[in-house]
């Protein structure tokens, strides 16, 4: 610690400062995000500190979801950093050709060798297909990068020709007689002269063209000096350095130095990268897998919560999809999830964004906006697209409050009262503007506004809402009953084209048991036999195919891949790699899929039938209202008075059987040996219905 120089620590203090002030700035214009910041921030600090203690880059990877901030955050660190000369960003949606004439570009002007390079949607450049065939790197220069920090830039340089051109014409004119002396022509002049025109001579220090045969001739005239020096300028500083040389040479010793020249111009060039630090920023569905199990509906702090769930091991699982295992190596550990965006983030979005436009409007127009609650809820409602980020709601604060700022101002400039506020609130599906000077209102008016998302969340209160109705609450109550677990909600109406209602069931364990199977396949068949139990056989619609698609999927995967049939064996699929697994010659496991499709469809309709009163109560409800919420779920059960199903709600997942299980097989050990413990009987686990 003596060694250190006042110097060197007033340059550690002062970034230690810069960073704490980054950090803090950051934490301010991005919602959300604190805990991938100080990530981003702490693993940052490597590089900003002691880049030349590097011997391979720095890697720091982000993921998340779109919309997040990945991209802007790195771009914002830079710019508070004041980085932006050393920084360069790489879509890898660009051509390799592109790419790689700007890593040339580095190459040629770079004076540093510690800059940072971004590389943007790096989930495009998989080599792996979606059907798990390898296939070739689309920019083979990254795993390079990421390697060793070498990096092959292109190397076609553009007056090569004019030079290979140059040594075929010497070399001729030294096989028919002329001679070089200290880099001018000294025989054969007139061949020279023929050969090249009005060539550049040296006399007394000076160049200029040659017009007489009794001028000093350069054998490598003034124009090709330029072309050698720009070949070769990592080997020469100045392009007098390129004169003197030639100056110095024969005629043959001349033609050797423009080979080593033209090989030099032509050898592998390298950029290294070994000091750097390099982003890599992508969008990883494979590990975000709500956004494909979710509706838009299910509310923003849903699916933030399970994407707290996503940690290391789910992202390198993400990456196998879509990379090979040396390549996913090469990524390193130091990888930042962000999560996605909760209803209190959103809300301070909105917050923030309103309060931006009331400070502009203060400072252009003297004027304050005040922004009603139930603007508020508008924007968030139409605006909030949980899988899509900040993007959608930014532009719907646009659409719904700053494309009336004309509007207002129009109106201000109406009035001959001085204005000091305008109140600006929300109601059916109209923008109400109040100005007020003196606490009194002086104008009033409104703009009718469309909304997408309202229009779609109201209640249609027609057959398809009914039918629906019936379907998710068939559906809701499987869940309570013979999966022990309250719906978080259950949606009649929805925003999505692809479904117009589902359930929302969060169950407490993260396993399938053999005994839950049926359980399984009665919760997806619910809503058929739903149907089929209040409108009739006959009236069934074709609403529960992808349910009926699912059961069956799940049952298949059950006994063909999870050894839960009568043979713990893979079965062939038609996607599988035959080789590799059995044939239902005998059509046996078939037959025990069409067996537990049965079970499930009769355990679904004994159970909706047991509780028909509340099938018709929950159905009854939804048909004219767009959800029904777990608290009202909670509050309907209560007030039922069927009590055909006994109900016991699994709040702890952790702690169902198994472990509990176990323990009370280990503390009996010393009463009893181990074999006769696996046989003991009444040791089968919990039962997913209650029933013994």
């Amino acid at each position: 610690m003596k060694n250190i120089t006042t110097t060197l620590k007033n340059e550690v203090l002062g970034k230690k400062e810069n960073l704490e002030r980054a950090k803090a700035q950051l934490k301010k214009e991005f919602i959300g995000i604190d805990t991938p910041i100080d990530e981003l921030i702490n693993s940052f600090s490597y590089w900003y500190f002691f880049p030349e203690l590097q011997k391979k880059p720095v890697i720091i990877n982000l993921w998340g979801l779109t919309g997040v901030g990945k991209t802007s955050l790195v771009n914002r660190l830079i710019e508070i950093l004041q980085l932006n000369k050393r920084f360069y960003r790489f879509n890898l949606n660009d051509s390799e050709w592109d790419i790689r004439s700007t890593l040339s570009d580095i190459y040629d002007n770079s004076c540093d060798s510690n800059f940072i390079i971004l590389l943007d949607e790096f989930q495009h450049v998989r080599t792996i297909t979606e059907d798990g065939r390898e296939r070739n790197s689309k920019h083979q220069f990254i795993w390079d990068l990421l390697d060793d920090g070498k990096i092959a830039v292109l190397n076609y340089p553009m007056r090569t020709g004019e030079l290979s051109d140059l040594i075929v014409k010497l070399s001729k004119l030294l096989q028919i007689g002329v001679c070089v002396k200290n880099g001018l022509v000294t025989r054969n002049k007139e061949l020279f002269l023929k050969e090249f025109g009005e060539i550049t001579t040296y006399y007394n220090g000076r160049r200029r063209p040659a017009k007489k045969i009794n001028d000093e001739m350069l054998f490598v005239p003034g124009y090709y000096q330029e072309v050698i020096y720009e070949l070769a300028r990592d080997r020469f500083s100045l392009q007098t350095e390129v004169r003197d040389i030639l100056l110095s040479l024969n005629g043959f010793e001349t033609i050797n130095f423009l080979r080593k020249v033209m090989k030099q111009a032509l050898a592998a060039k390298y950029l290294d990268c070994s000091k750097a630090l390099v982003f890599i920023i992508g969008n990883l569905d494979e590990a975000y897998k709500m956004t494909e199990n979710f509706d838009t509906d299910i509310s923003a702090d849903e699916f933030h919560e399970e994407s707290l769930k996503i940690s290391l091991p789910e992202i390198k699982d993400a990456l196998k999809v879509r990379f090979r295992s040396e390549q996913i190596a090469r990524l390193g550990n130091n990888h930042i999830i962000y999560p996605a965006l909760d209803s209190k983030s959103y809300y301070k979005i909105i917050d923030n964004e309103l309060g931006n436009l009331k400070k502009e409007m203060m400072i252009k127009f003297g004027v304050k906006l005040c922004f009603d609650a139930s603007l508020r809820e508008v924007i968030y409602e139409e605006g909030v697209y949980p899988t899509q980020g900040t993007r959608p709601l930014l532009s719907t604060i646009h659409n719904i409050v700053s494309s009336q700022i004309p509007r207002i101002i129009y109106n201000l400039l109406d009035v001959s009262d001085n204005i000091e506020r305008v109140k600006i609130s929300y109601n059916e599906g109209n923008l109400h503007f109040d100005l007020i000077s003196n606490l009194t209102s002086v104008r009033t008016f409104s703009e009718k506004i469309a909304l997408t998302l309202e229009k779609l969340r109201t209640s249609k209160l027609d057959d398809m809402q009914a039918i629906t109705a019936v379907h998710e609450s068939g559906h809701a109550l499987l869940s309570i009953f013979v999966m022990n677990t309250l719906p978080e909600v259950v949606y009649s109406v929805t925003t999505s084209s692809d479904t117009n209602g589902f359930v929302y069931s969060k169950f407490k364990w993260e396993y399938v048991s053999k005994k839950e199977i049926v359980n399984r396949i009665a919760m997806l068949l619910g809503g058929f036999a739903a149907e089929k139990l209040i409108f009739g056989d006959e009236n069934v619609t074709t609403g529960a195919v992808s349910d009926i698609h699912k059961a069956t999927h799940f049952a298949c995967h059950m006994l063909k891949n999870c050894g839960m049939g009568e043979v713990p064996a893979s079965f062939h699929q038609e996607d599988a790699m035959t080789k590799y697994y059995l044939f239902d010659s005998d059509f046996s496991v078939n037959d025990q899929i069409r067996r537990l499709m049965n079970e499930g469809l009769e355990k679904a309709e004994e159970v909706l039938s047991r509780n028909k009163r509340l099938l018709v109560r929950m159905s009854d409800y939804l048909s004219d209202n767009r959800c029904l919420r777990k608290e009202q779920i909670q509050e309907m059960l209560s007030n039922t008075t069927e009590k055909s199903d006994s109900l016991k709600i699994i709040e702890d997942g952790e702690h169902i059987f198994y472990r509990e299980h176990l323990k009370a097989m280990a503390s009996n050990l010393n009463e009893k040996g181990v074999n006769q413990l696996l046989k003991d009987k009444g040791t089968g686990g919990f039962s997913m219905n209650r029933e013994k």
